[in-house]
């Protein structure tokens, strides 16, 4: 094996790495991000009643939701997106995945970001005014506007989430003596309609990933 093809090799193997990394970041903020969400969606319920401590739950999930995402940012923009780029420089065959992949989740990121700092905002000052004894009526103008930023988010997200399966098809062109990555592509399609899935894909895309590295580390 010539000097070059042990230096690409050595870039691949690291931006693996960086990929495999980033999972485990992904994985690890599923726990909050996920009961955050269920204390969050089971505020509404409680906010028809009038619960008296809705405020101390729903600032609970809140923060979980916000734990969640600082843990899944870092995972996505210092390691996920990094390594993918770095695959794409050593591969060319993975630039179309890598563009995607940052083009769909930053743009798609900043406008969920800014719409749930909105949604946040209205629902907690209708809430204080509620505690208060005022009745409020929340302008349709601004839910519809939250809304429209909410839909052109997850647009941009899918197409991030296209790049992802795209990355996984690409993977098992390239190493084909593991199948898990075309098994991690196909539950990420799935996953669009039932999220759930995505945690599982994710997992396999770990072990993957692990195979291909120490199969590249052994040549």
């Amino acid at each position: 094996m010539s000097y070059e093809e042990t230096q690409l090799d050595i870039e691949v193997i690291e931006a693996l790495k960086k990929m495999r990394h980033a999972i485990l970041f992904f994985l690890v903020s599923w726990v909050p991000g996920t009961i955050g969400s269920i204390i969050v969606f089971s505020s509404f319920p409680m906010f028809m009643y009038g619960v008296s401590n809705l405020p101390a739950v729903f600032g609970v999930g809140i923060a979980l939701l916000v734990i969640g995402s600082i843990i899944w940012f870092i995972g996505l923009f210092a390691k996920f997106i990094p390594g993918v780029s770095d695959l794409a420089s050593a591969s060319p065959e993975f630039s179309t995945a890598s563009s995607l992949i940052k083009i769909g989740h930053v743009l798609g990121l900043i406008l969920l970001i800014i719409g749930s700092i909105l949604f946040i905002i209205v629902i907690i000052g209708a809430m204080s005014i509620m505690f208060i004894g005022i009745s409020i009526l929340v302008g349709i103008g601004s839910i519809l506007y939250i809304l429209y930023i909410f839909i052109v988010g997850v647009i941009f997200i899918l197409i991030g989430s296209i790049g992802i399966i795209i990355l996984c098809f690409k993977l098992n062109d390239k190493y084909r003596r593991n199948t898990l990555y075309l098994i991690a592509g196909i539950l990420f399609i799935i996953g669009i309609l039932i999220p759930v899935l995505d945690l599982v894909a994710w997992i396999l895309l770990y072990v993957a990933l692990g195979n291909t590295i120490r199969e590249l580390q052994t040549l």
